[in-house]
């Protein structure tokens, strides 16, 4: 997952706007290039989520989060890795 360093000055709100850019860029990418999630990598997901929040089931997650936005956090994950697999450094 990306890791950013922000000033000190930044205040919550820029730093909530630049996390709304990159998440419609990541989504731009992920329609463009037609990424999909399969169903082993949603269940490869969910228990990752299971093991590091202690939820009780994929169902209480479910119910927290909503299907699509652990969809929608699924396919960021895979735009932003092919983005860095495939860019070439100047």
């Amino acid at each position: 997952m990306r890791r950013v360093l922000f000033r000190s000055e930044s205040t919550l709100p820029d730093i909530a706007k630049y996390n709304v850019q990159v998440e419609r860029i990541l989504n731009a990418v992920a329609e463009v290039e037609g990424l999909e999630v399969t169903d082993e990598e949603y269940t490869e997901h969910m228990a990752t989520l299971l093991e590091n929040t202690g939820a009780e089931s994929a169902e209480e997650l479910e119910s927290a989060y909503g299907k699509d936005a652990i969809i929608s956090s699924i396919l960021s994950e895979k735009a932003e890795e092919l983005i860095f697999s495939t860019a070439v450094a100047k």
